[in-house]
């Protein structure tokens, strides 16, 4: 305050507090000076001022996004706020929201030393759900025989929402998800595509190596998929079925392992390998070794082994005459191996059996003749035994007991006959009666 003297123009100092600024009680002691008198103490006092709160209403909010609040007092002291209904929370001058709905916030100033507490003001007004939209972790997978799948992303990322459609499979294939938002959030994507794509695989297919005619060949080559191969005969003398190789000549053959794939796997690369077919070896035996003679060509047969084997022969193998002969075999075409000597051999037959017959009582002096049978071939007649026969007819000048025998000779295609026998008895001659009617001399005159 300022002192005022009376009279007016008294001159005077003043002691105590004078100026101040805060609200309160002061004193100030005014004592007259020079040419005047007295001294007076004067209290005074400053009061509190009030204030008031200027507090725009926000507008409509969205959950998910903070709101900072901008309160004034015409104090210049900071204003509080208090969230008196809804969901919501506060810290300083910074409303987070918990749901969606009704808020009601309440600004306040408490005032101080100076200011007296404004009236609080409160504004209102309507927190929407946050907009939500939705994307794939991924949208392209690989087959790999097991489940798998995306993961849907919102946006915001602490979202709540659910989902429909497919969001894990096994197989290769298109495939789409829904994503609805719930709770405090908003927004919905009816189609979110991703694709499982058809694996990649790979053919191991080794080279099965110099192989021999007349043995299929059974391939192995496998997929990495583990599905069925095929194999077709690029080039060279073969065919297959299934995955077994029959050779049809010799030489070089290629093979070619495929594998077209299927709904989850890709075609693979074929796969091609080469190698020789060699000649299958070959050895060659008889049908027979040994025979006997007949009067007819006869002879063994060559027999392959491999049974199927071509082949040509020499030397001989067909022959009448008894006798060893010699072949040989040489394999051709797509066998090899060569016999140069197969031998064989016609045995001589044995005759038919010799047989003798006749009449086996004679006197002495006469002749008997003799039949024979039997026999075979080129060998002569050998005659014998006690009465020497020479042939078939034999003279028996004595009497006693004797013996005939006879047989064939060898020759190249038969052995030699048995030996026929025939025994003779050989008694005395009878008596001569004459009688003399007709007896009659005949004389005979000498030359």
């Amino acid at each position: 305050p300022t002192v005022l003297a009376s009279p007016s123009g008294a001159t005077f100092t003043t002691s105590g507090t004078v100026s101040a600024a805060n609200v309160g009680h002061y004193t100030l002691t005014a004592t007259a000076t020079g040419n005047f008198t007295g001294s007076t103490a004067l209290d005074w006092y400053i009061a509190t001022v009030s204030q008031s709160i200027t507090f725009n209403n926000p507008g409509t909010r969205t959950y998910g996004t903070p709101l900072t609040l901008s309160a004034t007092a015409s104090s210049g002291l900071p204003v509080s706020y208090t969230i008196s209904s809804g969901s919501a929370n506060v810290s300083g001058n910074v409303v987070t929201f918990t749901g969606v709905g009704a808020v009601t916030v309440t600004a306040s100033q408490a005032g101080n030393a100076n200011f007296s507490a404004a009236p609080s003001v409160s504004q209102s007004f309507n927190v929407n759900q946050q907009p939500t939209t939705f994307t794939l972790s991924g949208a392209s997978f690989t087959y790999n025989g097991s489940a798998q799948g995306p993961t849907v992303l919102p946006s915001p990322s602490g979202a709540t929402f659910t989902t429909g459609g497919t969001l894990s499979a096994t197989n290769a294939g298109p495939y789409t998800a829904t994503a609805s938002a719930t709770g405090n959030y908003t927004g919905a994507n009816p189609s979110l595509p991703w694709t499982i794509g058809k694996a990649n695989q790979t053919i191991t297919f080794n080279n099965p190596g110099t192989q021999t005619y007349g043995t299929p060949l059974t391939l192995s080559a496998t997929a990495s998929s583990g599905l069925p191969l095929s194999y077709t005969i690029v080039s060279g003398s073969a065919s297959v079925s299934g995955n077994v190789v029959t050779f049809t000549g010799v030489g070089p053959v290629t093979v070619t392992a495929s594998q077209s794939g299927n709904s989850n796997y890709n075609a693979a690369t074929s796969v091609s390998q080469s190698f020789t077919v060699n000649q299958q070896p070959t050895t060659f035996t008889l049908s027979g070794t040994s025979f006997t003679y007949n009067g007819s060509a006869q002879g063994p047969t060559v027999v392959p082994s491999p049974s199927g084997a071509t082949f040509t022969t020499s030397g001989t193998l067909s022959a009448t005459n008894a006798g060893p002969y010699t072949a040989t075999a040489s394999a051709t075409g797509n066998y090899t191996g060569t016999n140069p000597s197969l031998p064989w051999t016609i045995a001589k037959a044995d005759q038919p059996v010799v047989s003798l017959s006749g009449t086996i009582t004679v006197a002495a002096g006469n002749s008997l003749t003799f039949t024979f049978t039997g026999g075979a071939g080129n060998g002569s007649w050998g005659w014998g035994g006690t009465s020497s026969a020479t042939g078939p007819t034999v003279n028996f000048p004595s009497i006693g007991t004797y013996t005939v025998t006879v047989y064939k000779a060898a020759d190249g295609n038969y052995n030699q006959s048995n030996t026929a026998s025939i025994t003779i008895t050989v008694t005395k001659p009878p008596p001569i009666s004459v009688s003399p009617a007709t007896l009659q001399l005949k004389v005979q005159q000498p030359l």
